[in-house]
């Protein structure tokens, strides 16, 4: 069965720049569970996000760079953080999940606002 996409967007927990992330995983079957350690690219902080299929199915769109990954089935997890002087606060990052329901439009850029904000949090 062909893999499906969805879009996230995470936020910096630095500078709180959108960060574009493509999370592939297969509906009937198995997907790995791991995740990366990114590089934003406007301020250059390390922070770990978890994604399904961080190795072969996800992969970052925009805003930042994946510079690792873990697999949580290897459970490299520690390790990989460690190496890279990061710690596990997940709390820290924020992330929406975005639906497309038709074609991408091309007249509102994500990368640069997000289309909602969390009166709460902001």
């Amino acid at each position: 069965m062909d893999p499906t996409y969805d879009r996230h967007v995470v936020k910096c927990p630095k500078c709180e720049s959108n960060i574009n992330l493509s999370i592939g995983r297969f509906p009937v079957g198995v997907n790995d569970s791991g995740g990366w350690v990114l590089k934003c690219s406007a301020c250059g902080e390390k922070f770990a996000v978890p994604v399904k299929n961080p190795d072969d199915l996800s992969s970052v769109v925009s805003g930042a760079s994946a510079i690792d990954s873990w697999n949580n089935e290897l459970e490299n997890k520690a390790e990989v953080l460690a190496s890279h002087g990061v710690t596990d606060r997940p709390s820290d990052v924020k992330r929406l999940l975005i639906k497309e329901f038709s074609g991408p439009e091309d007249f509102y850029d994500l990368a640069s606002h997000p289309l909602y904000q969390c009166g709460f949090c902001k």
